[in-house]
């Protein structure tokens, strides 16, 4: 159990993010309270908040340029009739708006997307970084 600074309920751990700064690992306020003050800062700073998501797309796009391009690839072509766009997810087969996953952003290999639903294309991203991390141990 741990109090938060913030409402000042006592709550289990699990309600905190993590903090290696702090000396129990866990930060002062719990999730409920530090997303409400992450609200309301964005609302109360709409414009340097555009300045900032501003910034961090540019640095993405030019971080990593083939991925826009494989995006835009995609883009180009759905509207083409190259490609065509399913109604629902591959993994979850929801109907839904299905999202475009690229396996590859090899140049060769832009056009070839799964379809995913957007509860099922974070997850895909996740296990993927998992791999990734247990290849490198």
């Amino acid at each position: 159990m741990k109090r938060c600074s913030k409402c000042r309920d006592g709550k289990e751990l699990s309600e905190f993010s993590h903090d290696k700064r702090s000396k129990d690992g866990f930060q002062s306020w719990c999730k409920k309270c530090s997303k409400k003050s992450v609200i309301k800062w964005m609302k109360d700073n709409p414009e340097r908040l555009t300045e900032i998501r501003t910034r961090a797309d540019r640095k993405h796009k030019e971080k990593y340029p083939e991925r826009r391009r494989a995006r835009q690839a995609v883009a180009d072509a759905l509207r083409a009739g190259q490609l065509s766009k399913p109604t629902n997810c591959e993994s979850c087969f929801k109907e839904c708006n299905p999202e475009g996953h690229h396996k590859n952003y090899e140049e060769d290999k832009w056009l070839d997307v799964g379809w995913l639903c957007t509860k099922c294309h974070p997850e895909t991203h996740k296990e993927k970084k998992c791999q990734l991390l247990n290849d490198n141990t």
